[in-house]
């Protein structure tokens, strides 16, 4: 959620409304808060002219907050109940630290303004960027900041606070970043996504372009052979070897790239989301031990079995990441792994990138050019495939007995060919 504060100093010029306008769309600005903008409140105009749904005015007009579809709006914020953040112009500094150019001995105000922060129970969530956000050109103070109440770290993973540039207004725009709290799985999504923004830059700058070390290093062994030819001496037959299995390697790591690429388990083979059970409707069917063994938190033993029962060579999903990763870092990734699917089992909702799958179509017959050509594939996360295959595990002693005998396809021991012998 991101806000933004500003005490604008009026806002009749088309100048400082597109300034602003500019700033809401580039910030992706949920809720904006206007102190001062000396004109009066056009609201269908005003909506429209920043890209808002609604807006809200206190009563002498001087303040004005916008807002859209957020569902906890500013209406519904109550001071008393659970985390709440004033921010704005508060027109006084806390200390003698803010002011530069002027004493402002004015003592009084000061300590009547902390002690408002202290009897309220707030913090001021800090900044970045430059340590004043007024000034005349003679004075500079920090009148405009933020505070969130002591609870605020229980309901809210972080929340930054940036000093933008002055304008056409002589305070600064306060832009207000609020992070939510992430379960477990989210929490390992983002580090997945964070490290394939790193794996991406050491693949290009340290690993480099695999295909032109290949071609260097066919040129190597040619040109180190016509030097073996005119003179095969010891030292240029060292070489030699040294370049061929340099492009031994490279080759190695080119079948590689391509086997990842496929997808391919070479002589092996040829080439679902489960949702949480309603129990509910297997009264009659499972017991209650078999109910309790289902839907029992699993173990760290049980997570790395599921992981390493998939084949490492099986396609990635949308996030990049196959199970050969996480069979070869496991002793890294296992303890935010093991956390994410306990959050599955406790009932958390999967985020949305953790669900996430690409629709690949493979080709039936060479040359396919129509529709019918082509088979369609699900591709997802190996996070998710981690679920599914658990609870594939654990219901599959039972999934017998919960299938109509009708269905032959995915149950063991059935046939689609025994329908046929029926009819």
């Amino acid at each position: 959620m991101n806000l933004l504060i500003w005490n604008v100093r009026g806002l009749r010029s088309s100048e400082s409304q597109q300034r602003l306008h500019a700033y809401v769309k580039e910030k992706i600005v949920q809720i904006l808060a206007i102190s001062e903008p000396m004109i009066d409140l056009d609201v269908r105009f005003m909506t429209h002219r920043f890209g808002f749904s609604r807006v809200i005015s206190n009563s002498s007009c001087h303040i004005w907050v916008f807002f859209g579809s957020f569902r906890d709006s500013l209406l519904q914020v109550k001071p008393d109940q659970g985390p709440w953040l004033v921010g704005g112009d508060f027109n006084v500094v806390r200390n003698a630290s803010e002011c530069l150019g002027s004493s402002d001995g004015r003592l009084l105000p000061m300590e009547e303004f902390n002690h408002f922060i202290l009897d309220s129970g707030l913090v001021d969530a800090g900044f970045e960027g430059s340590s004043f956000t007024w000034t005349n050109k003679t004075i500079w103070k920090r009148l405009d900041r933020v505070f969130v109440s002591v609870d605020w770290g229980d309901h809210f993973h972080s929340i930054r606070v940036e000093h933008l540039c002055r304008t056409v207004s002589d305070h600064c725009l306060l832009f207000v970043t609020v992070s939510c709290h992430l379960n477990d799985m989210h929490r390992l999504f983002v580090k997945m996504k964070r490290l394939k923004s790193h794996l991406k830059w050491w693949n290009k700058t340290v690993f480099g372009n695999l295909f032109a070390k290949l071609v260097e290093a066919e040129q190597a062994v040619w040109l180190t052979e016509e030097v073996c030819e005119a003179d095969p001496s010891e030292l240029h037959w060292t070489c030699l070897s040294n370049c061929n299995e340099d492009l031994a390697r490279v080759t190695a790591m080119e079948a590689d790239f391509w086997r990842q690429k496929a997808a391919c388990r070479w002589l092996e083979d040829d080439l679902s989301v489960l949702d949480c059970p309603d129990f509910s409707e297997f009264h009659s069917v499972i017991s209650d031990l078999e109910k309790a063994s289902i839907a029992a938190l699993p173990s760290l033993e049980e997570v790395r079995a599921t992981v390493f029962s998939i084949h490492p060579d099986s396609v990635a999903g949308p996030d990049g990441f196959s199970s050969a990763f996480f069979q070869h870092c496991w002793e890294i990734v296992h303890p935010d792994v093991l956390d994410a699917v306990l959050d599955f089992f406790r009932g958390n909702p999967m985020p949305q990138g953790f669900t996430a799958t690409t629709i690949t179509l493979i080709p039936k017959v060479e040359s396919a050019h129509a529709w019918s050509d082509f088979r369609p594939i699900s591709l997802c996360n190996v996070t998710n495939k981690i679920i599914s295959k658990l609870l594939y595990t654990r219901l599959r002693d039972v999934v017998e007995r919960l299938i109509s005998l009708n269905q032959r396809g995915f149950v063991p021991a059935r046939m689609i060919s025994d329908n046929i012998l029926l009819a």
